[in-house]
């Protein structure tokens, strides 16, 4: 792709003799491949007459080489605002489509290489860079329209498979019924307290043992009715047998 570059050629006063040595040494830099000095000397250029837009030009030229695209599309559109000749503007913007098109900017290139046309009809190379770059921009074009429908695609794929997924249980639910059956539990567990509570508790004297003496009394009493009981039997046998009489 080819970049323009200018050699400035003045003759008026000691500032632009100093200003033509001062650009012309940076060309020679440029063209020897020694772009940082270059630079430097085309910014030098830019400080000794800040309204020439030959060291402008050349500048963004010397960006261009060292891939600083954005720093090398404004010094082009700088000097373009400082010339009014329509083959300078027309190379101008040739360039600026040329830093636009290698920093991906492919409509903004279009737009330069048409204005670059507009001024220069005839320019060869304009004319095949805008249909380089409207090929480029074409196919960018076709590329995002398809990722786009790759995603929306996938997408749509993702949301098909959510709503076929079970869906997940709910935690808070889980934790309420769980309080609750806790809260049965306790209620339940309340109701056969109060029933044991409520049932006829047994004497504590039932289970009391007898005391000595106690079991000693009882028994003499059983000893003494077992006494009376013989007793009786005995007088009811005397009653039956008779007295014999005295002959």
């Amino acid at each position: 792709m080819k970049l323009l570059i200018f050699m400035l050629i003045l003759t008026i006063g000691p500032v632009a003799q100093s200003l033509k040595g001062t650009n012309n040494e940076g060309v020679d830099k440029y063209e020897s491949g020694n772009y940082d000095e270059a630079i430097g000397l085309f910014k030098k250029g830019t400080e000794l007459d800040n309204k020439a837009a030959i060291p402008d030009f050349n500048l963004g030229a010397g960006y261009y080489k060292k891939g600083n695209y954005k720093e090398s599309i404004n010094a082009f559109q700088n000097s373009l605002g400082k010339s009014t000749d329509p083959d300078f503007q027309s190379k101008a913007w040739y360039n600026i489509g040329n830093a636009q098109l290698k920093a991906g900017d492919y409509k903004s290139a279009v737009e330069a290489y048409k204005n670059a046309l507009k001024l220069d009809p005839n320019d060869a190379d304009a004319k095949y860079n805008l249909s380089y770059t409207l090929k480029k921009l074409k196919q960018k074009e076709n590329e995002e329209k398809k990722k786009k429908e790759e995603e929306k695609k996938k997408d749509k794929k993702d949301n098909q498979e959510k709503k076929q997924e079970p869906p997940k249980p709910d935690e808070k639910k889980d934790d309420k019924k769980d309080q609750q059956n806790n809260n049965n539990k306790d209620r339940d567990q309340d109701k056969k307290d109060n029933k044991q509570n409520n049932q006829p508790q047994p004497n504590p004297k039932q289970n009391q043992n007898l005391s000595k003496e106690d079991a000693e009394k009882i028994l003499n009493a059983l000893k003494d009715k077992e006494k009376d009981l013989r007793k009786k039997k005995k007088n009811q046998q005397l009653k039956g047998f008779g007295r014999e009489k005295d002959w």
